[in-house]
């Protein structure tokens, strides 16, 4: 008879429950990732439910120099930063008949409200007035510490610089895709029943407050890691997802573009890391090396600045508003002529001077009140069109006697 397969399970952290549901577990392996790297935990998520430290993290946790911060008669609290977080310590004593024992624990932040409290290590010796000092020693609790006697190749500096390059590198991947499924499930939680309705409100409120963050970068994956957290809160994480078909095809879709994603950034380096190796001309014999001289594949031209055209200036207007002829224009003058006799010109009458006042006052009249309204201005241009007129008949007058005299 052939054996059963074993069904593959996994115990949450958060409360321990079993999930059986290879999608559903690879979807929350994901979710401790994106905790983990975002984070920056030392330490590592087991099947069964465990947060627990490689020993090379450990005795870098113990060896690393701790600044005290504060204490009391039974309990040290120390940190220290490495790159961009800040490692909590806290050191408990107490006394067990003949004996004093004291333990190392390390705080880091889980969620917005749990920390991970993590046992590190214990000290067990004689007790007796030198036991404190003998703890901070063990220990490496400072009164000062200089960061720059702190150890570069820390197995602790290159986890904390290994979470932080793999989340910068995923970062924008996550988001997007946490944006995608909080959305769709928000849009499907609107047609269940009333307990659908109640997750939807916690939702739309915590939507608003992380958009309010001074922060503001990881929007959606902080409104995943609360919905997942409202679940898992209620222990009902696999059942939620067992009950609502429609809402698992949301969670699904989110873990394939994940692993596509993954797989497509594989893809992208592995053709250049060959390509690398093979790209190196074979070195003949007795020749020297010379490397290939390689095109730039792009050359910066700066441009030339362009000489910005003379601004086009006014023409000269008459008293009419009219563009005078410039006198570049005009046509060279004619040969000159033999003189006629001078002509005599004849007075201008009282009515001739009287109407080129009245014209020139309306002019001056029409050019300065630009405020006008158009009724106005148009019948002080028919005004002004009939003295023109006039004045013209009076020159026409004044020409002919000219030429009869």
């Amino acid at each position: 008879m052939a054996e059963e397969k074993a069904v593959e399970t996994f115990k949450t952290f958060e409360n321990e429950e079993t999930l059986r549901d290879k999608d559903l577990i690879t979807y929350y392996k994901l979710r401790l990732l994106e905790i983990k790297q975002k984070q920056r935990l030392l330490g590592n998520f087991t099947d069964d439910g465990k947060y627990v430290f490689s020993p090379e993290i450990k005795k870098a946790l113990v060896k690393i120099k701790k600044l005290i911060t504060s204490s009391d008669e039974t309990s040290f609290f120390a940190q220290i930063a490495i790159s961009s977080v800040v490692l909590s310590f806290r050191v408990n004593t107490w006394v067990a008949g003949s004996d004093a024992i004291a333990n190392l624990y390390l705080d880091e932040k889980f969620s917005e409200d749990r920390q991970i409290q993590s046992f590190v290590a214990q000290y067990v010796a004689e007790y007796d007035s030198t036991f404190l000092d003998r703890v901070k020693k063990v220990f490496n609790l400072c009164e000062e510490v200089d960061e720059l006697e702190l150890d570069e190749e820390s197995p602790i500096k290159e986890e904390v610089l290994k979470c932080e390059k793999e989340f910068e590198a995923k970062s924008y991947i996550f988001e997007i895709e946490a944006q995608y499924m909080m959305l769709e499930i928000m849009e499907k939680l609107k047609k269940g029943g009333e307990q659908e309705k109640q997750l939807l409100q916690l939702l739309e409120r915590q939507l608003e407050i992380e958009k309010l963050k001074p922060e503001g970068r990881f929007v959606y994956i902080n409104l995943k890691h609360f919905f997942e957290h409202e679940l898992l809160k209620n222990k009902n994480f696999a059942q939620f997802f067992e009950q609502n078909k429609d809402l698992q095809k949301s969670m699904k879709g989110y873990v394939r573009d994940i692993e596509v994603f993954d797989e497509a950034a594989k893809k992208i380096t592995k053709p250049i890391e060959t390509k690398a190796k093979t790209a190196a001309p074979k070195k003949a014999k007795g020749a020297s090396y010379k490397p290939p001289k390689i095109r730039a594949p792009y050359k910066y031209k700066p441009q030339k600045a362009k000489k910005a055209k003379p601004a086009k200036k006014d023409k000269p207007k008459d008293f009419l508003g009219l563009p005078k002829k410039s006198a570049q224009a005009e046509k060279p003058a004619p040969a000159p002529k033999p003189k006629p006799a001078p002509a005599v010109i004849a007075p201008k009458s009282d009515k001739e001077k009287n109407l080129e006042s009245l014209l020139e006052g309306l002019s001056e009249q029409l050019r300065d009140e630009n405020s006008l309204q158009p009724e106005k201005e148009k019948n002080l241009d028919n005004m002004l069109k009939g003295l023109s007129e006039q004045l013209r008949e009076e020159k026409t007058a004044s020409q002919s006697l000219e030429r009869t005299l």
